[in-house]
């Protein structure tokens, strides 16, 4: 079935006409209407004034709000309804279908996005909780209603048997589990510090609030000003390289393969139509057909720093990396990878000088941050790089990144 979907979204690619919206700290691609769009960053505007600004990503969200729910269906994750985010090197993504859900599926996405940005991790039964609680609500000029109870949620903790501590804290993709979570933290809220772990005793008092479940108002900073929103048509090439780079990025290379191939049909002269398809087959492991698609792609624009990126990936070429930094300074990936080898050969200001540009572009990404310390640390840049490893220790998302940047500390430590 999910192959059948991507073929009908590969039928759809011209259906409808794209635009592009974009404001501060946002861009927007969508097929759906102006006005769901204007109304989805209304909602996010409205969303940032409660919220601390935490973007301290340097290149905007992106948002992808795609018309066609069997579109969405495609390319989403099983396990997601009507939205999805998804944190990525370059950039974060939210994407979308425009349905009667999309006013709170775009908080919900939203919070997780600056949740991210704060670079601590919480408990999926935390995250999950806190980007439900604020999914709906309310603004006036000066104010936000909070609390107000959820019919879908209310209705699960009535009729169904409840979740085990233990559940909750494992987390799972199940309406019961987001229940769970919205109603605990709509109860710990005002508390200083959410539970480290859940008890039986935690759920026994649960019961007991929501029998009297309260809304509350709290002051919202005004708006100075209503964001400048400009809107732009979106050319049929880049729609098709937007899908495809979308396709790629969600693990979907075949589907990707479609659009770049439709791409470099229709428009044989684009090098990004090349880069892509050069992507998409390093993504798959054939390495001469990535080589050949990029090489063409370098050919066709000689500046077109996604195509040095990936042909220096494929062939650990820093001149071509160093080519890439030059004609997209934002690309931190490539300061990385510079860094990475001028570390091993010990070229270590360089080194230091090159990761600490991809952490400033990658703020959350904790394989920088160890990275950065690892050299600082060869440097003899003691007490730097003891900061670095506290910003990987706190963006670290797997067990493994955490490990390795305990053992650099413990390594600091040892005399």
């Amino acid at each position: 079935m999910r192959i059948l979907a991507a073929l009908l979204f590969c039928t759809t690619l011209h259906a409808g006409n794209w635009i592009a919206l974009r404001t501060p700290g946002f861009e927007l691609y969508t097929d759906a209407s102006e006005k769901s769009a204007r109304a989805a960053l209304d909602r996010l505007a409205n969303i940032r004034r409660l919220l601390p600004d935490n973007n301290v990503e340097p290149i905007p969200l992106r948002i992808i709000l795609l018309d066609s729910a069997r579109d969405y269906r495609a390319i989403a994750p099983i396990d997601s309804s009507s939205g999805f985010y998804q944190s990525g090197p370059e950039r974060d993504y939210i994407v979308m279908t425009a349905d009667a859900q999309l006013p709170r599926v775009v908080v919900h996405e939203y919070v997780h996005f600056a949740l991210n940005v704060r670079g601590t991790r919480r408990p999926m039964w935390i995250e999950e909780g806190l980007a439900e609680f604020y999914s709906n609500a309310q603004f006036t000029a000066t104010t936000a209603r909070l609390g107000a109870p959820i019919p879908e949620h209310m209705d699960h903790l009535a009729r169904d048997k409840w979740l085990t501590p233990a559940q909750i804290e494992a987390g799972m993709a199940e309406p019961l589990f987001y229940a769970h979570a919205w109603a605990l933290v709509h109860m710990f809220r005002h508390q200083p510090l959410f539970p480290e772990h859940l008890s039986d005793e935690d759920l026994g008092d649960l019961r007991r609030y929501l029998r009297n479940l309260k809304q509350e108002i709290v002051p919202a900073p005004p708006s100075i000003s209503a964001p400048k929103v400009t809107s732009e048509p979106i050319s049929a090439l880049d729609v098709l390289l937007l899908r495809g780079d979308l396709a790629l990025r969600t693990q979907h290379p075949e589907l990707a393969r479609s659009f770049f191939e439709q791409a470099a049909r229709e428009f044989p002269t684009s090098s990004g139509a090349a880069a892509g398809l050069g992507a998409m087959e390093l993504t798959l492991g054939h390495e001469p057909a990535a080589r050949a698609h990029l090489q063409r792609a370098i050919q066709l624009n000689d500046r077109d720093p996604e195509a040095w990126f990936q042909l220096g990936l494929l062939d650990h070429d820093d001149a071509a990396l160093a080519r890439a930094a030059e004609l997209n300074p934002a690309l931190g990936e490539a300061h990385l990878l510079l860094g990475v080898h001028a570390t091993d050969d010990n070229l270590l200001p360089i080194a230091v000088d090159h990761l600490q540009q991809a952490v400033r572009l990658m703020p959350l990404k904790s394989y920088a941050w160890y990275s950065l310390a690892f050299a600082q640390t060869r440097a003899g840049q003691s007490a730097a790089a003891r900061e670095s490893l506290q910003r990987a220790l706190h963006t670290a998302t797997t067990p493994e990144q955490r490990k390795m940047a305990e053992t650099l500390v413990s390594s600091l430590d040892t005399p």
